[in-house]
């Protein structure tokens, strides 16, 4: 009743759900998940997470379409837009000009001060969000990069554990993240850094595992981000098949499985024509880059 209850919350078109409450609410889900020894609640909690997860994202990209297209268009004309432009310098002088004048005579202190508190809040760290929509997203995806990169326990792993089976449904729902990634996903500036700083060093984690699921799931996250993300991510790519890929396939000390699990994924890439021009113009014939495709 519970995950019922957050799912119809959190998908409702009706009900606002945001930042601190959307990211309690997913934990709730999370939590259930990993706390139940019920197979059906299992299950449950996770379909109700992919829901909720494509809920957050649909929207997230929907909102920002729309205010993409609200938004004032560019003039077509250029003429006019060179008119506009000429215009408005003259303007700009002028109010300059008038500024400095009156400067003489007034105090702006209270104005400067402003500006200035302003200004501290400005961090150059925080991400610019078009809309909390996109907070939100981002700060799920935060999340579950966070979850995926915490270490399992010494030891043989343990399928019940409850690092390991964390550790496993977030990197699953990563994947769904990435596998359905809309265009707004793929080309704002803050998502791409996100998959930079966050995503990309859990995969360099997970890629080294002993895990065959944990690193099958960091396999299939790469090939989609290969597919979706290879304009942003040169030389992340670049690292993923010289230290990852090829040094599995080159050292003796890896095991069969993990040797054969990289032949399945590099097949799976060489499918894709383009992906092999893309990998030889892009790395082969780059004097700074390694022959990946030799």
């Amino acid at each position: 009743q519970i995950l019922k209850a957050l799912l119809t919350i959190l998908t409702s078109q009706h009900v606002e759900v945001h930042e601190a409450s959307l990211l309690n609410s997913v934990r709730t889900c999370y939590n259930i998940y990993l706390a139940s020894r019920n197979m059906i609640n299992q299950t449950t909690a996770k379909a109700t997470l992919n829901q909720i997860l494509s809920a957050i994202f649909v929207k997230m990209e929907n909102k920002s379409l729309e205010e993409e297209l609200a938004s004032p268009q560019k003039d077509e004309n250029p003429e006019r837009e060179e008119n506009m432009a000429i215009i408005g310098s003259i303007l700009d002088d002028v109010i300059t000009e008038v500024a400095t004048t009156s400067e003489k005579d007034f105090n702006f202190k209270g104005s400067t001060e402003s500006l200035a508190i302003s200004d501290d809040t400005n961090d150059a760290n925080v991400p610019k969000f078009n809309n909390i929509y996109q907070k939100d997203a981002f700060l799920i995806f935060r999340s579950l990069c966070k979850l995926s990169m915490k270490a399992l326990p010494d030891g043989p792993p343990d399928p019940k554990s409850h690092e390991l089976r964390s550790k496993t449904l977030s990197l699953q729902l990563l994947l769904s993240v990435v596998q359905n990634a809309g265009p707004v996903f793929q080309s704002n500036e803050m998502f791409i850094s996100a998959v930079k700083q966050y995503l990309c060093v859990t995969l360099s984690k997970n890629a080294v595992s002993n895990v065959n699921e944990v690193f099958e799931l960091s396999l299939d996250i790469f090939q989609h981000l290969l597919k979706k993300f290879k304009t942003h991510l040169k030389s992340q790519i670049e690292i993923f098949f010289k230290e990852i890929f090829l040094n599995i396939l080159e050292t003796s000390s890896s095991s069969f499985q993990h040797k054969w699990l990289v032949i399945q994924a590099l097949t799976r890439i060489c499918d894709d024509s383009q992906s092999v021009v893309d990998i030889y113009v892009n790395y082969d014939c780059d004097l700074s880059s390694a022959n990946i495709f030799e």
